[in-house]
C-alpha cells in the first residue's frame, strides 16, 4: 500500500471522517495514523463535547465534506448519543459508511443502515495491518465516483442553505458531466440523494433560461446595431456589412473545445469571447503557504506555515477585473449594481467598491455567459499564483523595490493616490499582473485567524470559520504599506464591505 499512496496525488486523496466513542480514542488514533500512512486525508474530532449542541454544526461540516465515514463499532459507540447523531447525519446526507468492529458487541443493536453493510473486524491485534490494507482497498473502490458525490452533495447543501439561488448552481459542461455521473451509480458508492437530483434539475433549467436570455439580448443588440447605422448603412452596403460583421463578432463566444482545453500548457492564455477576461494557465505544483517567523512584516494570521499541493493546472485572469468588464456585465443584465469609480474610471481601471457577494455574482455571470466554470480563487491558489514559483516575500525578491507595484511608498506614479490601470507593472513568472498591490482581491475562503487545520490540497477553506461574516482578501492595495503586499499577507474583509480598495480576480477550472 505504501507504493500506491506515494503515487496518489493530493487531489485524488479520499477524505475520511472517523466516527467513534471517546472510550475508543486509543484505537481511533491508531487507525488515523494507519490511514494517513496509506495516503488518506483523515478528519477526527478529539475534543470532549460537554455542550454537544454547540458543536453539531461543525461536526456536520466534517461529515458533509468527507467522502466516507469510518464508523468504529463497539459497545461504547453503539450506546453513544453523539455517535448515533453522527450516523443519522450520514444517512440523511447520503454519505458512504464503512463500519469497522473492534470488540464483540453484546449491547445495543446496530442501526439498520449499519447492520446491512459488510463489516471489517479489527478484533485480532495480530491482523491490524492486514485489516488496514483491506480497509484501504475498500475505501479506494469507486474513488472518482465517491469524490464527485461529495462535491455535488456539498454544492447542493449550500445551494439549499442559501435559498436556492441561480448563482449557486453549476453551469455548462459541468451539468452534463454531473448528469452522466448520476446515470452511472457506483457499485459500492452511496445512492444519489434527492438534494443532488434537485440541484442538477435546477442547474439544467437555469442553463436553459440563461441561453434564452442570451438569445434575446443578442437579438436586441443586433437590432440596435442595425438602427444605429441609419442613413450611412442605407447608402453604403459595404459599410453595413462591415458593421454587422463586427457586431456579430462581439457577441460570438469562442468557447474552448474539450480537446483544445486539454491541450493547454502552463503559460498559455485564452479568451472565451471577445469581451471576456484573458485567462492564463497556471501550473500544478507545491509550495509553502504562510510566512516563516523571521519574515519582515509578518502577521499572526500567517502562522502555521504549511505545505500545499496544487494537484492540477487551473486558469487565472491575467489582470484584475476592470470597470469596462464590469460594465459589460451591467449592460447585459448580469450585474445590476453600479460601483462608484471615485473619479478614476477608465477602461483599464480595476473595478472597485465591490464586496464579496458582488464578486461571486460577477463570476456566476461569466460562467452563465460562457457555460464554463469561472469562480473566485481559493486562498491557497491565490498565494501560489502570486508567488509565481518563488518563496520570497514578493515575486521579484525580498524587498519592495522601486516602481514594481502601486502602494504607499512603492515608488510608482499612483502611490497612495489611486489604483493604477491594470498591467502598469511587470508580470510575474506565471504571466499575471498586479498580484502585489493596486487593489485587494476577494477569494473564496471565509476568515480563519491562522492556518491551524487549513486544507493542504489547494481547496477553499469554507468550514469552521472564525468569522462567518468575513472573507479573505489578498494582494494589498494602493493605500497600503509594502508589508501588506507580500505574497503571504492576508486580511479579513467584511463580506458586505464595498470600498475603494477592494476588487476582483477570477479563476477557471480546467478539464483534465
Amino acid at each position: 500500500m505504501a507504493a500506491a499512496s506515494e503515487s496518489q496525488t493530493v487531489s485524488d486523496q479520499l477524505d475520511v471522517f472517523i466516527s467513534y466513542s471517546r472510550h475508543d480514542m486509543a484505537f481511533a488514533d491508531r487507525l488515523v495514523a494507519a490511514l494517513e500512512a496509506r495516503g488518506f486525508e483523515v478528519k477526527i474530532d478529539r475534543r470532549d463535547l460537554p455542550a454537544f449542541e454547540e458543536w453539531k454544526r461543525e461536526l456536520l461540516g466534517f461529515i458533509c465534506e468527507c467522502d466516507t465515514v469510518v464508523f468504529i463499532v463497539s459497545p461504547h459507540s453503539l450506546g453513544s448519543a453523539v455517535v448515533a447523531w453522527e450516523v443519522e447525519q450520514v444517512r440523511l446526507h447520503g454519505k458512504r459508511l464503512a463500519p469497522v468492529v473492534i470488540a464483540d458487541v453484546q449491547g445495543p443493536a446496530a442501526p439498520p443502515d449499519i447492520a446491512s453493510l459488510n463489516y471489517l473486524f479489527f478484533t485480532d491485534e495480530a491482523l491490524f495491518e492486514q485489516r488496514c490494507d483491506e480497509l484501504a482497498r475498500a475505501l479506494n473502490t469507486d474513488l472518482a465516483w465517491v469524490k464527485e458525490h461529495t462535491r455535488l452533495g456539498e454544492l447542493a447543501r449550500r445551494w439549499i442553505e442559501r435559498g436556492r439561488p441561480d448563482d449557486a448552481l453549476i453551469r455548462g459542461r459541468d451539468i452534463a458531466d454531473a448528469e452522466e455521473w448520476a446515470r452511472r451509480p457506483a457499485r459500492t458508492g452511496p445512492a444519489v440523494t434527492e438534494a443532488q437530483r434537485e440541484f442538477l434539475i435546477a442547474s439544467r433549467a437555469a442553463q436553459r433560461r440563461q441561453a434564452k436570455r442570451r438569445r434575446q439580448v443578442q437579438a436586441v443588440l443586433g437590432f440596435i446595431i442595425l438602427a444605429s447605422l441609419g442613413y450611412a448603412a442605407w447608402s453604403n452596403r459595404a459599410y453595413l456589412e462591415a458593421h454587422l460583421a463586427r457586431g456579430v463578432e462581439l457577441l460570438r463566444p469562442t468557447i474552448l473545445t474539450a480537446a483544445a482545453e486539454r491541450a493547454l500548457k502552463p503559460g498559455d492564455s485564452f479568451k472565451e469571447c471577445r469581451g471576456c477576461l484573458e485567462m492564463v494557465v497556471v501550473p500544478a505544483g507545491n509550495f509553502m503557504m504562510g510566512s516563516p517567523p523571521d519574515e519582515q512584516g509578518r502577521q499572526d494570521s500567517e502562522d502555521k506555515e504549511h505545505p500545499v499541493a496544487i494537484g492540477a493546472p487551473f486558469a487565472v485572469s491575467r489582470f484584475e477585473v476592470t470597470f469596462a468588464e464590469w460594465d459589460a456585465c451591467t449592460a447585459l443584465g448580469g450585474c445590476p449594481y453600479q460601483p462608484a469609480d471615485e473619479g478614476w474610471k477608465g477602461d483599464r481601471q480595476p473595478v472597485i467598491n465591490v464586496n464579496w457577494n458582488d464578486a461571486k455574482l460577477y463570476a456566476a455571470w461569466v460562467s452563465g455567459e460562457t457555460g464554463q466554470p469561472y469562480r473566485l480563487l481559493s486562498e491557497a491558489e491565490w498565494e501560489f499564483a502570486a508567488r509565481g514559483g518563488t518563496a520570497t516575500p514578493y515575486s521579484w525578491g525580498a524587498e519592495i523595490g522601486d516602481n514594481k507595484a502601486d502602494c504607499r511608498r512603492c515608488g510608482s506614479p499612483w502611490d497612495y493616490r489611486q489604483p493604477a490601470p491594470v498591467g502598469s507593472f511587470a508580470a510575474n513568472a506565471f504571466g499575471l499582473y498586479d498580484m502585489h498591490g493596486n487593489v485587494w482581491e476577494w477569494v473564496e475562503d471565509c476568515w480563519h485567524a491562522n492556518y491551524d487545520g487549513a486544507p493542504r490540497d489547494g481547496s477553499a477553506w469554507t468550514s469552521a470559520c472564525a468569522d462567518a461574516a468575513s472573507h479573505v482578501v489578498r494582494s494589498g492595495a494602493w493605500n497600503d504599506l509594502p508589508a501588506d503586499l507580500r505574497a503571504a499577507a492576508r486580511y479579513r474583509g467584511p463580506t458586505e464591505a464595498r470600498n475603494a480598495v477592494n476588487g476582483i480576480r477570477l479563476a477557471r477550472t480546467l478539464r483534465q
